[in-house]
C-alpha cells in the first residue's frame, strides 16, 4: 500500500479577507456618496451681478473684516462666527444676515444702520461667494427673503 501525500492547501494571510473587505466597504461608501450628490448644475439659488460681488467685498473688507477676517474665516476664542461656508452662516436666511448687519446683534454691533438695501444685499452676495452651490441651494430652499 502506497501511501500519497496529501496536497496541502495553500494558505493566505488572515488579513487578506479583512482588506478586500474593507476596500469594497470605501469603494460602495464612495459610490453610494457619489450617486447621492445633487448635480451642481440642477441646484437653484439667487445668483448676483459681478458689481454687486465688488461692491460687496469693498464694503466686507472695510466693515467686516476686521472681526470675521478678510476670508471669512471668524475667530472662534472670541465667539466670531466664521461666514465663510465652514460653520452656520449658510443655514440662515437672509433676512437675519440682513438684520444683523443693519441693528447689530450678540455681541456684534450694527455696522451697517445706514445702508441702503442694495449695500446689503451687496455684502451678502459677496460673502455668498465662499458657500458651496449645495449650502447657497439648501439656504434657498429654507426660505430666503431678504427685506
Amino acid at each position: 500500500m502506497s501511501r500519497k501525500k496529501a496536497k496541502k492547501k495553500p494558505t493566505r494571510p488572515k488579513w487578506v479577507i479583512p482588506v478586500i473587505i474593507g476596500v469594497i466597504g470605501i469603494a460602495a461608501l464612495a459610490i453610494n456618496t457619489r450617486l447621492n450628490q445633487p448635480d451642481p448644475g440642477s441646484l437653484t439659488y439667487p445668483t448676483y451681478t459681478q458689481e454687486q460681488i465688488i461692491q460687496g467685498e469693498i464694503l466686507y473688507q472695510a466693515n467686516c473684516a476686521t472681526c470675521h477676517g478678510s476670508e471669512g474665516r471668524g475667530n472662534g476664542r472670541a465667539a466670531i462666527p466664521a461666514l465663510n461656508g465652514s460653520m452656520h452662516a449658510w443655514h440662515h436666511p437672509d433676512s437675519q444676515i440682513a438684520g444683523m448687519i443693519r441693528n447689530g446683534g450678540f455681541t456684534m454691533p450694527a455696522i451697517g444702520p445706514d445702508w441702503s438695501d442694495e449695500e446689503i444685499t451687496a455684502v451678502i452676495a459677496y460673502i455668498k461667494e465662499w458657500w458651496t452651490p449645495q449650502q447657497r441651494a439648501s439656504q434657498a430652499r429654507a426660505g430666503n427673503s431678504l427685506f
